[in-house]
């Protein structure tokens, strides 16, 4: 028999689903509540489908399980007897293989020295082979284990008794324990409710109507008119009606925020905290929402939506960079708050978005 301290664990990247039965997550959650200070241990029985080699074809469901030692606070151990064999025959078991499933009671789930020489040993009895790890707070941690051999040639060269150069090749072969990690699924809940709360939850999970949009119109008394706004050509006429140096003519507010938040669309009586959720919503509850495409729209929207509040097509760079300062600083000020602006900023600031 080899050594088993011999043999090295390969680990592969890819992290392969497995699916719990009903039956199975039922009985893991009665295990963990009523021996919850020990470690306790058993088997599972489980399908298998795929290729080892293309990882995102596996299919792993484990059917059912049976309880067979309840062990200390830091070891549990039981044999493969008859126990398990009168299961297999009682329940017609023969199509599935078996794996192991233990807990770790109150410790994070890991797979510690004793538990990866457990995987080592087995895998070469069951191909492949699926071990489990759970603790009181359902967290997993699992493997999936295959034997695999390498062989590589080696070349020796030396000088011989005639003092010629020989050359001998022999092949090395060597046995690792490859292993993917896995990622349980647990089966989804079944809810035991009345008609009338599933037809109220129905009602409240209906879209919210969306106000009547409109885009936004410049007010007629706006402070400057729009010569003194863009015609650059009057400026170096009359130096004394030029602005200070760090003072902004637009003077950018929410409303233009807003804008640039709902895409070039104005919405009466907006406020930047109710796009700003507005947008969170559509991120978080929306799978067709792409924050890269929602952040480049913005970034190469910018001039034109600002022309569009002003009324004016031409702005001038100097005030559309302090105008898209002053908009980042305002999503940094509002990142604690709304977690996806973090990704949004990093994004807008980011020179390859376009």
């Amino acid at each position: 028999m080899k050594n088993i301290k011999n043999l090295k664990l390969y680990d592969f990247e890819y992290i392969i689903p497995v699916k719990l039965s009903h039956l199975v997550w039922e009985k893991i959650q009665y295990l963990c509540s009523y021996i919850n200070e020990v470690e306790w241990s058993g088997c599972t029985f489980y399908s298998i489908e795929g290729d080892l080699t293309k990882p995102e074809t596996v299919y792993i469901k484990v059917e059912d399980m049976i309880p067979l030692d309840k062990g200390s606070t830091g070891f549990t151990e039981y044999s493969f007897d008859s126990r398990v064999l009168s299961y297999m025959m009682e329940k017609d078991y023969f199509n599935l293989k078996i794996g192991h499933l233990h807990s770790h009671h109150n410790m994070k789930t890991f797979f510690s020295g004793t538990d990866t020489d457990e995987v080592v040993e087995n895998s070469e009895h069951i191909k492949p082979y699926l071990s489990i790890i759970v603790n009181n707070r359902h967290e997993f941690s699992a493997k999936i284990a295959f034997r695999i051999k390498t062989v590589t040639p080696t070349t020796f060269e030396f000088q011989n008794i005639d003092n010629s150069i020989t050359t001998l090749s022999s092949t090395e072969e060597s046995e690792y324990v490859g292993n993917y990690n896995c990622k349980i699924v647990l089966p989804e809940s079944t809810w035991n409710v009345d008609e009338t709360f599933l037809n109220q939850f129905t009602a409240i999970n209906k879209p919210k109507p969306v106000p009547k949009i409109e885009f936004y119109k410049p007010k007629s008394n706006s402070k400057y008119t729009q010569t003194e706004l863009f015609d650059e050509a009057t400026w170096w006429q009359d130096t004394s009606s030029m602005p200070s140096e760090g003072v902004s003519l637009f003077n950018a507010s929410e409303p233009l925020f807003c804008n640039f938040l709902r895409l070039g669309v104005y919405v009466p009586n907006d406020t930047l905290e109710q796009a700003l959720e507005d947008l969170e919503n559509s991120v978080t509850q929306s799978e067709d929402f792409n924050l890269y495409d929602y952040a480049a729209s913005i970034k190469s929207n910018f001039k034109k939506w600002m022309g569009e509040y002003y009324g004016k097509p031409f702005i001038l760079k100097s005030e559309l960079d302090d105008t898209w300062e002053e908009f980042i600083e305002e999503l940094i000020f509002s990142a604690d708050e709304f977690v996806v602006l973090s990704e949004l900023i990093e994004l807008l600031t980011q020179e390859n978005i376009l």
